[in-house]
C-alpha cells in the first residue's frame, strides 16, 4: 500500500505535486542541502543525519490536538502523509480509532487525499480531520474532491478547543449537523455542503497536556520541533500567522517536560524552537535558554526578527548558548517594499545586523529568509535584492528563497488589487514553489518575466554556495546524492 516518492526538501515531497519544481529550483535546493549537511555533521553522525528526515513525521500542532482528544477519552489516530508504507500495525490502529487527524501542506495535499480514502475504506466509521497549511484556508475544494467527501472537517489557528468540542458532539450525537457552529472549523454536512464558522476560541496553554509525542511513528527522531509560545504578535500583510490576532506564552515547565521526553524517549539531539518570533520576550528567552542548558549535549535553533537580533541582551544570551542555527525573516532589503507589507524593519541596519550576527560565534549558522517578488516589486528591486543575496551567500550566510504566494487568510489574498496583483487561479492543489506564483503580474512584470528573473536569482545563489563549499568542504559535494533524502 506504499506510495513511492522522491523527497526534494527537508519536509515537503514536492514531486507528489502534478507541477514538480523546475531544474534550477532542484539545483538550488541541492546546493542548500550540501551546505546544511556541512553544518549538521559538526554535531551529528552520518547515521543520525540520515534520520534527520524523520522530522517530517512530527507535527507539534497536530500532536497537541491528539493530546487533548485523548485526555477526553477518545481513541485517536495520527498520520502525516509521506512515503511511509502503511503496515499492518498502522492499519490496526486506524481501524480501532474513532477520530483520525491528518495534516498536509499544499504540495503534498493530493497525497493526503489518497491516504484518507484508504483509511475510510479501512474504517468507514472514523471521523477524519485535516489540518496544516492547505485545507483550513481552502475548505471549499479540500473537504470534497470530485463530488466525494474525503475529510469530515478542518480546523485552523490554535484549535484545541475546537477539536474537543467537535469530538464531544460527534460522540454524543453522531450526526454531522450536531457539530456545526464550532469556532475555527469547517464541516461537510449530510447534504454534501460545507459549513464554516469563522469564530475564534484561543486555548488556555496552561491547561493543555503535553503533545502526544509518543504517537510519532519512530524512535529515531534526532531532530524535533517544540514551541514556547503560540501565535505571533505581529501582522505582516503576506503572512497568515499574525492574522489570528493572538499570541500566548506556554508555561515553561511544560516546555521543559517536553524537551526531556523527546531527548530521553526519542533520542532527539537537535531542537528547533518553532515560535514564529523567538525571544519576543527577552526576559523569558533567558529562562528558555537556561532550560536548554540543562541538556548540554543538545543543540538548538529558531527564528526571530531583525529588531530583536539587534538587541544587546539577546546577543549576550545567544553567544553563551548551544544555539547553532538562527533564521531571520528578511523578505527584502528594499525599504519601500518592507513598508508596503508592514514588516516593521529598517533596511539601513538590516544588512549590518546579519553580518554582525554571523560573527557572534563560530558554530552559528545564520539563515536569511527571502521572498522573491514581494508585492510592489519591480525589476530594479528584484535585481537589487539578488545582488545583496549574492553577497550574503559569498560570505557563508545561508539563504532561503521562495517566491511570494498570496496565501489564503492574508490581506494580500483578500484584496490583491490593493497590492498590484491579479490572482489568475485559486486551485492551490496545483502549485509548488514556482508554480505557486498564481498571479499574472506584479509591478507591471509579466509572469514570464518574473520566472526569468527568478531563474537568474536562483542560479546566482547556487553558484555562490557551490564556490564556497568547493573551497571549505569539497568532500560534501562528492558524497551527497543529487536528491536530498
Amino acid at each position: 500500500m506504499g506510495i513511492d516518492l522522491k523527497i526534494n526538501t527537508f519536509f515537503t515531497p514536492l514531486d507528489a505535486n502534478p507541477n514538480p519544481p523546475m531544474q534550477t529550483e532542484k539545483e538550488f535546493w541541492k546546493a542548500r542541502e550540501h551546505a546544511a549537511r556541512a553544518g549538521y555533521l559538526q554535531y551529528l553522525t552520518e547515521k543520525e543525519y540520515g534520520n534527520f528526515k524523520n522530522l517530517r513525521r512530527q507535527s507539534p500542532a497536530l500532536l497537541s490536538l491528539c493530546a487533548v482528544l485523548r485526555e477526553d477519552g477518545h481513541k485517536v489516530g495520527y498520520f502525516i502523509p509521506d512515503s511511509t508504507e502503511i503496515d499492518a500495525q498502522m492499519t490496526r490502529e486506524i481501524g480501532n480509532c474513532n477520530i483520525l487527524l491528518m495534516n498536509s501542506m499544499t504540495a503534498n495535499f493530493n497525497l493526503a487525499v489518497e491516504y484518507a480514502k484508504r483509511f475510510r475504506a479501512t474504517n468507514p466509521r472514523v471521523l477524519i480531520g485535516i489540518g496544516g497549511h492547505h485545507a483550513p484556508y481552502l475548505p471549499e475544494n479540500s473537504l470534497i474532491i470530485n463530488g466525494q467527501k474525503v475529510f469530515d472537517f478542518t480546523v485552523w489557528g490554535y484549535s484545541e478547543n475546537a477539536v474537543t468540542e467537535i469530538a464531544r458532539k460527534y460522540k454524543e450525537h453522531g450526526l454531522p449537523e450536531s457539530i456545526f457552529n464550532v469556532p475555527q472549523s469547517s464541516f461537510v454536512n449530510s447534504s454534501g455542503n460545507i459549513e464554516q464558522n469563522p469564530g475564534t476560541s484561543f486555548p488556555n496553554l496552561a491547561k493543555i497536556p503535553l503533545p502526544a509525542n509518543d504517537l510519532i511513528p519512530t524512535d529515531n527522531l534526532v531532530a524535533a520541533r517544540v514551541f514556547t509560545a503560540y501565535g505571533c504578535p505581529f501582522n505582516c500583510e503576506m503572512c497568515n500567522l499574525g492574522q489570528h490576532r493572538s499570541y500566548s506564552e506556554r508555561p515553561l515547565q511544560l516546555f521543559e517536560e517536553e524537551i526531556r521526553f523527546l531527548r530521553e524517549r526519542k533520542g532527539v539531539k537537535y531542537f528547533y524552537i518553532g515560535d514564529p518570533t523567538l525571544a519576543a520576550n527577552i526576559k523569558r528567552f533567558r529562562h528558555i535558554v537556561h532550560i536548554l542548558g540543562k541538556f548540554p549535549d543538545i543543540k538548538w535553533g529558531g527564528q526571530t526578527r531583525l529588531p530583536i537580533a539587534q538587541n544587546p541582551d539577546f546577543l549576550e544570551i545567544l553567544k553563551d548558548s548551544n544555539c547553532v542555527h538562527l533564521e531571520l525573516g528578511i523578505e527584502t532589503f528594499s525599504q519601500k517594499l518592507l513598508d508596503r507589507i508592514r514588516k516593521g524593519t529598517k533596511s539601513k541596519t538590516a544588512e549590518q545586523t546579519v553580518y554582525n550576527l554571523a560573527k557572534l560565534k563560530t558554530d552559528l549558522n545564520v539563515e536569511t529568509n527571502w521572498m522573491f517578488s514581494v508585492p510592489g516589486a519591480d525589476e530594479s528591486t528584484i535585481q537589487f535584492d539578488t545582488e545583496k543575496i549574492r553577497q550574503l551567500a559569498q560570505n557563508g550566510i545561508s539563504v532561503h528563497l521562495v517566491p511570494f504566494v498570496p496565501f489564503p487568510g492574508t490581506p494580500i489574498y483578500n484584496h490583491p488589487e490593493q497590492f498590484g496583483i491579479r490572482i489568475e487561479a485559486k486551485d492551490y492543489s496545483q502549485y509548488a514553489f514556482r508554480n505557486g506564483v498564481v498571479f499574472s503580474q506584479i509591478g507591471g512584470l509579466s509572469r514570464e518575466k518574473l520566472n526569468q528573473l527568478y531563474e537568474v536569482t536562483l542560479k546566482t545563489i547556487t553558484g555562490e554556495i557551490r564556490k564556497r563549499l568547493k573551497t571549505t568542504t569539497p568532500e560534501i559535494l562528492s558524497e551527497i546524492s543529487s536528491e536530498p533524502f
